[in-house]
């Protein structure tokens, strides 16, 4: 008779034991949830957004800036490449749709030299040479998007298109 009730109480207490593994884990992913959503509702996340501009190492991303204002969007390429190229297009897009900054044929093409550093400045007119999108949206906003170049490169004539990304905080 004893043993029958040793073996109820081991029983029981082997209950005990997993049901307090269960109510330890349940406090664990309440409070990763909690903690999750104060996060990201307090926090302001654009210390964390890293602004970045990726095309290529043969022709360098070195400047860029997003804004709402005519004329103040622009993008500054160093080339690093061996010969002269002859740049023929450029075009920045979002993921999502939000805006696109298309470069004109007027300024374009643009012939540069090895080490030659070019600005170029997004004004006028979508799809001409302008930005769309960007005046509807509050500065500050977090941008990203691909980034896509074309130029022809002198020496061998053949053209190439270069495929990067670029992301920014928009500026007043």
């Amino acid at each position: 008779m004893v043993k029958q009730n040793g073996n109820r109480l081991e029983n029981c207490r082997k209950g005990q034991f997993s049901g307090f593994f269960s109510l330890q884990k349940a406090i664990i992913v309440a409070s990763i949830a909690i903690v999750a959503i104060l996060f990201y509702t307090v926090f302001n996340s654009q210390p964390f957004f890293k602004a970045k501009c990726q095309a290529s190492i043969e022709l360098f991303c070195q400047d860029y800036r997003l804004s709402r204002t005519e004329g103040g969007s622009q993008l500054a390429l160093k080339s690093n490449m061996g010969g002269e190229i002859m740049i023929t297009g450029i075009t920045i897009g979002s993921d999502a749709g939000r805006f696109q900054c298309a470069a004109a044929k007027s300024p374009l093409p643009k012939f540069m030299s090895p080490g030659e550093t070019y600005t170029h400045s997004f004004s006028g007119a979508f799809p001409d040479n302008g930005c769309t999108g960007l005046g509807s949206l509050k500065p500050g906003t977090m941008l990203k998007g691909p980034m896509i170049i074309t130029y022809k490169n002198l020496r061998t004539n053949v053209f190439y298109t270069i495929k990067g990304a670029i992301a920014a905080s928009l500026a007043e």
